[in-house]
């Protein structure tokens, strides 16, 4: 018995659904920061109406890759966030989880 739901559909109707093309990492999305950049942690309450937030900034790095490196902190952390430039906010107090994330990867960060 087939596994697959196309293999399953082409079995029963004779249809056989366009292939889908896989998405090849690009070269510019992966994550190439410097490693002897100091990245700075703080924590952020100023003009947010009383809520926290984890801001990450002293990122070198081009844009995309400054993207790629927020999803994956957002995605560790468990909640939003956003870039702007080269800064990342991560909502919450997430400082512990973003140096312990930081210093696995090899870059050197501190919390400030």
């Amino acid at each position: 018995m087939p596994a697959d739901w196309k293999e399953l559909l082409a079995a029963k109707t004779g249809y056989v659904p366009p292939v889908e093309p896989t998405e090849q990492p690009s070269a510019n999305s992966s994550l190439e920061l410097p490693h002897q950049s100091k990245i700075k942690i703080q924590l952020d309450r100023k003009q947010r109406a009383g809520k926290s937030v984890t801001l990450i900034f002293d990122i070198d790095g081009n844009e995309d890759a400054i993207k790629a490196l927020a999803k994956q902190l957002k995605v560790l952390c468990g909640v939003g966030g956003s870039t702007r430039g080269n800064e990342i906010l991560i909502q919450g107090d997430a400082r512990q989880k973003c140096l312990d994330f930081f210093t696995k990867k090899g870059w050197k960060a501190k919390i400030i």
